[in-house]
Formats: structure tokens, C-alpha cells, sequence
């Protein structure tokens, strides 16, 4: 404890050169604790993110340099982990195996046609794919029930299609999914499905 001393008279004398010293030893004692203890806590954190980051890879990079105890590690800031999700990009459209065939006993048909869909010539798998059957007036836009198997392929068909209407153009609209984006050319991917023969 600093105690001021009265000088002769009442006055105040102020501390003395030892009293200052002790002082600014002890805030400056008192300072490099707080940093130290500041930096083994940020250390810590930065650790833990790295490793929570990194999924166990060690990271290092910008003069740091933290281990996870996986096998990898990756250079320049970057992390290790699960990669960013691809976006498949469909190039290849085609349709094939168009057909109308008639529907039972009523006074309609249906057209049947096969997409075929591709990205750089492998076969996009879980594309869902929207398809507009019509032919002037008469127009439909249907979106087939399933999405593209393993092969790339899904078939979609229009019932119901009056026999007065004796054919149809079948045109690729649309083509979508999880990371999967299309952007239809112009003109547009289209077939003519004819009506099945009159008996």
C-alpha cells in the first residue's frame, strides 16, 4: 500500500521515487499477464477452428501452422474437408425412341418420347426434365414423373391428345436438379411425334 506523507506544514509531498517504481512494475507485471493469458486463449480458439475446419487435415499457411492429426494437409489458408459441391452443366440433349400410340378405346392418343440428357458426354443422373407437346393450337407442357436414371434417360409422355390432333412437336423446355443447371439452346431440342394409325 502507497502511503503519502505529510510534510512538515501539512502538505502533501507526493510518492517517492521508490513508490513509483513499485507502481509501474506492478502494471507493468500486470500487463504481460493479460497479453499472455489473451494469447494462449486466442491460440486455442484459432486451434480448434482449424481443426473443426480442416476435418482433422493440418493446416498451414500465413505463418501458422496447425495440426490436426490427419493424414493431409493443405497449404495457403485453405482447409480440407468436404469440397464445394460441382455444378453439372448440361450440354448433351437428345430425344429419341417418339412414338404415339392410342390410348384404349377412346378417342385419343398418347405421345411417348425418350430425353436423353448428357453433361460433357456423361450421362446426368436425377435431372428432372419439363417437355411442351404441341402443335398449333393445342399446346401441353408436362414435366416427366421421374428424373433421369443412371443412363441419363427419362421418359415422358402427353395423354389424351385428341385424334383430330394427328401430330405433335415435342420441345425440351426446361432441365433442373440438385447442381444441375441447362440452358436451352436455340433453336430448342424438339422432335415430331406422330398419331398412331387409324384402324
Amino acid at each position: 500500500m502507497i502511503r503519502r506523507r505529510v510534510g512538515r506544514g501539512g502538505r502533501d509531498r507526493g510518492a517517492t521515487l521508490p513508490e513509483y517504481a513499485l507502481g509501474v512494475g506492478l502494471v507493468v507485471v500486470a500487463s504481460i499477464g493479460v497479453v499472455t493469458f489473451l494469447e494462449d486463449e486466442s491460440g486455442n480458439a484459432l486451434d480448434e477452428q482449424a481443426e473443426v475446419a480442416g476435418g482433422g487435415n493440418e493446416v498451414s499457411g500465413a505463418g501458422y501452422s496447425y495440426g490436426g492429426g490427419g493424414g493431409g494437409t493443405t497449404t495457403g489458408g485453405s482447409t480440407g474437408g468436404t469440397p464445394p459441391p460441382t455444378t453439372t452443366v448440361v450440354d448433351g440433349v437428345t430425344l429419341k425412341n417418339a412414338k404415339g400410340t392410342k390410348q384404349g378405346k377412346d378417342p385419343a392418343w398418347i405421345a411417348n418420347v425418350t430425353v436423353d440428357v448428357s453433361a460433357s458426354g456423361d450421362d446426368v443422373e436425377g435431372a428432372t426434365v419439363q417437355v411442351t407437346f404441341a402443335n398449333g393450337a393445342f399446346s401441353s407442357t408436362v414435366t416427366c414423373p421421374q428424373t433421369s436414371d443412371s443412363k441419363g434417360e427419362v421418359e415422358c409422355e402427353l395423354a389424351s391428345i385428341p385424334n383430330a390432333v394427328t401430330s405433335v412437336t415435342a420441345t425440351v423446355e426446361a432441365i433442373s436438379g440438385t447442381n444441375i443447371t441447362y440452358t436451352p439452346p436455340s433453336p430448342k431440342v424438339s422432335t415430331s411425334i406422330s398419331a398412331p394409325p387409324a384402324k
